[in-house]
């Protein structure tokens, strides 16, 4: 009979390829299986061996924190060993190159006979020690999913620390800082945990004041969408309860016209960003120096030009593009943000403004004077953010002192080693850059004439519906105060400057110290200058009011600086050197030494004494002088001359946010000694940091600040001076945007 193979029990050939395949399959997954376990194995048994590692080195600490253990004496050294060169090298290579420890002096190795000595059985790896900060390396590491792991804390969530929470530790301190992330986003970050025990796992919480309700995360760093005063707490099941809180400020966004193009500093250049970009600004408190970010911007005349500029000159200028490196050279003028802010002042010695103290300063809000809060602020609002009566919600100030070149492209304004005299100022134009000479021999009316050039000038600058001047006293006050802050840094010395037959020339924008609380005038040298003292060098960046390259510069040293403002005596220095030299036609004084109404929002008034404005000074009952004889006069007219400057002195009592009347008791005058010489008397008085405060005489009516690169210990932003407002070798200004 004929067998149906079709219907047969036997195997078929189909049936045993799937049987085959699935067999495969099984025997995959179980291959697969017993690779975990055996991973798991080895990660559970690297666990165990590091926290019975770590429970002994608790102990120890313990012991060596009693005085019971010479931690010094276990295990071996760290430097290098010729019969045992593994050590050294794998020490190098776990601590500094894995785990990116600077400093492994406090390390030791701790092989197997060190271990056994210590009565611990069952553990088969070795170790790098640092019992002082209760550090436990494993020698070789665990290879697991991919990655290495040589510390507990390192493991997947930190799952297998080991908690140590002594009875006698204290409460765990910590810092907490900020950074923004994106308009009203901040993210807050704990750091520097202290803490007499160790703990593998915070809990934090955080309320924002106010609110009725607390968040609660394990994460170290955390988001927040809102400003204001955070309570930050640190708690452990184990562990005592820390708390610290955070004032998170709000400022006021960068305001921009058409014209600016906003860059930031990243890595080692400057960047085209966003308005938006999180990385442009952040007016932090400083948790070290350098720490804050100070928003920047360029104007159109360099080799970029702002995308929606609809004025400027656009020939052989490329547009600004997010993302474009900024070669220096190609850089426009640069402005730095200062937000609107109210400051109060706490004295080191409230009997003498002048021994120094702390400036507290609040962002407000808007162009209003509310706080973060939402409260009206009691500080008092610095006066620096108004102009023409309108409130501002904050002002560009030039990042460096003001250079400018002449229609043949040369600097304008410095002389050289062979020249007292400088480069011709036809076709001269105003710049704000690094690293070039400032510009100096120009009359003060001058200064204010180049710089109001900037908001008229749309062709070269880009710069549309803008008020741009020379800055103003309070202007400077409002850098000066914010630099003394928590939100920024008090500058070192410009104290970059050459001189021949007394005059001053090669003074660089940008520049810093010699080296670190050096300040000693240094000469110009072309071959060194970029790579030791430039904005952006070590040195450079102690120059910086933020300790690194988004701050304002030459603030302290470099050239005196004009500021546009007056003590109002009638003197002719006001009309002789307070109008332009290149249009005649602006005439901000008049013939009759008064400012004329339509510039008022461009210039301070300062007021003097009835006797001197009306130019009949008195020296005795039965004798009166005019300024100019009082000027010519010898030593006899000392008590006179201190008395006038006494009165202005009291006078600017008035002007808050200046650094004048809030920071010194008193001030030096300029009066002739014994040999009819003129000097400053009856000493030089210094203020904060040791800045000198001379201020007055009826034939030098206006003001400088800053000091010049010669000096030394004298200059600072709180450096106050007078002038007479011509044209001097030393003499620079700087230039303001406000809208």
């Amino acid at each position: 009979m004929k067998k149906n193979i079709a219907n047969s029990k036997g195997v078929t050939l189909i049936a045993l390829v799937i049987t085959i395949i699935v067999l495969l399959i099984l025997a995959s997954i179980a291959t697969y299986s017993g690779m975990d376990i055996i991973e798991s194995s080895k990660l559970n048994t690297f666990t165990a061996e590091m926290k019975i590692m770590q429970t002994q080195v608790n102990s120890l600490y313990d012991k060596w924190q009693r005085g019971e253990v010479d931690i010094n004496t276990l295990g071996e050294s760290l430097d290098y060993n010729p019969e045992n060169p593994e050590v050294s090298e794998q020490a190098n290579k776990v601590l500094k190159d894995e785990l990116f420890i600077d400093d492994i002096s406090g390390y030791r190795y701790y092989d197997q006979e060190t271990i056994q000595d210590l009565g611990i059985e069952g553990v088969k790896q070795e170790f790098f020690i640092n019992v002082k900060q209760r550090e436990v390396v494993s020698y070789k590491g665990l290879k697991y999913d991919g990655d290495m792991y040589y510390t507990l804390i390192q493991l997947p969530d930190g799952l297998y620390n080991v908690d140590y929470n002594p009875e006698e530790a204290s409460k765990p301190a910590f810092n907490l800082s900020y950074e923004r992330i994106g308009d009203n986003q901040w993210k807050i970050t704990i750091s520097d945990i202290q803490y007499d025990g160790y703990v593998n796992k915070w809990t934090v919480k955080y309320q924002l004041s106010g609110k009725d309700y607390e968040n609660t995360t394990e994460d170290l760093s955390f988001v927040v969408n809102e400003a204001g005063v955070y309570n930050v707490t640190l708690e452990n099941e184990n562990a005592k309860i820390g708390t610290e809180q955070l004032f998170v400020n709000k400022v006021n966004k960068p305001k921009l016209s058409e014209g600016m193009i906003p860059i930031k500093w990243e890595n080692t250049n400057w960047v085209i960003c966003s308005e938006n970009d999180p990385g442009w600004y952040s007016y932090v408190e400083q948790a070290e120096n350098g720490t804050v970010k100070w928003a920047n911007v360029m104007l159109s005349d360099g080799k970029y030009y702002a995308t929606n500029s609809t004025t400027v000159n656009k020939t052989g200028k490329e547009e600004a593009r997010i993302g474009t490196k900024v070669a220096e050279a190609d850089l426009g003028s640069m402005f730095v943000w200062i937000p609107r802010y109210s400051y109060s002042i706490s004295y080191t010695n409230p009997e003498n403004k002048n021994e120094g103290g702390e400036i507290e300063v609040s962002f407000l809000q808007d162009d209003t004077n509310k706080e973060v809060s939402g409260n009206e602020t009691s500080k008092t609002v610095h006066p620096g953010f108004e102009i023409d009566g309108k409130q501002l919600e904050g002002i560009w100030v030039a990042k460096f002192e003001a250079s400018g070149k002449n229609s043949s492209g040369e600097y304008v304004g410095n002389a050289s080693s062979g020249s007292s005299g400088t480069a011709s100022t036809t076709g001269a134009y105003v710049m704000v850059k690094p690293s070039v000479p400032s510009w100096r021999s120009i009359t003060i009316g001058e200064s204010q004439y180049q710089s109001m050039k900037i908001s008229t000038d749309t062709a070269r600058y880009g710069a549309k519906d803008v008020n741009s001047h020379l800055i103003k006293n309070a202007e400077w006050g409002a850098v000066a105060y914010l630099c003394y802050s928590d939100f920024g840094k008090v500058p070192q010395i410009n104290a970059c400057g050459s001189s021949i037959n007394g005059y001053y020339y090669d003074l660089y924008t940008g520049a810093g110290p010699q080296a670190n609380g050096n300040e000693s005038v240094y000469s110009y040298n072309s071959s060194t200058f970029a790579t030791t003292y430039a904005y952006n060098t070590t040195n450079g960046k102690l120059a910086s009011t933020t300790g690194n390259e988004t701050g304002v510069y030459d603030m302290n040293g470099g050239a005196w600086e004009r500021v546009a403002t007056y003590l109002d005596n009638k003197n002719d220095s006001l009309s002789d050197y307070g109008n332009s030299s290149t249009d005649t036609s602006i005439q901000y004084f008049n013939s009759d030494n008064e400012l004329n109404s339509e510039y008022s929002a461009y210039w301070e008034k300062y007021e003097v004494s009835d006797e001197e404005r009306n130019n009949q000074i008195k020296i005795s009952d039965t004798e009166a002088v005019d300024q100019t004889t009082l000027w010519n006069g010898t030593q006899a007219y000392n008590e006179t001359r201190q008395r006038l400057t006494n009165a202005i002195f009291n006078l600017m009592e008035s002007h808050k946010g200046i650094g004048v009347n809030e920071v010194t008791e008193s001030c030096s005058y300029y009066g002739k000694n014994s040999s009819n010489a003129w000097t400053w008397l009856p000493t030089t008085v210094r203020t904060w940091d040791n800045d000198y405060v001379l201020i007055g005489h009826v034939s030098v009516p206006l003001v400088i600040r800053g000091g010049y690169c010669g000096d030394s210990s004298g200059a600072g932003v709180f450096y106050s001076d007078i002038a007479g407002g011509y044209a001097y070798h030393n003499g620079s200004f700087r230039p303001v945007l406000a809208f």
